[in-house]
């Protein structure tokens, strides 16, 4: 399965969050809900991350909500 298609099973049976994909460049994947920036892999080289770290993120990101 994709990265980007894991994510969005991942955060749809975690969160019940649909989420759009956007093509990006480089290897640079971002998350975004809402338009805002949840979690970007611009600083880390282009990693993707595991779902724990997945999960950790949007956690984290919609307890600031």
């Amino acid at each position: 399965m994709p990265h980007a298609a894991r994510l969005a099973e991942l955060f749809k049976s975690e969160f019940g969050l649909d989420t759009d994909f956007i093509k990006g460049q480089g290897g640079i994947l971002e998350v975004k809900h809402q338009g805002n920036l949840v979690w970007t892999n611009r600083d880390n080289g282009g990693g993707k991350p595991t779902n724990e770290e997945a999960r950790s993120f949007m956690h984290k990101f919609l307890k600031q909500l």
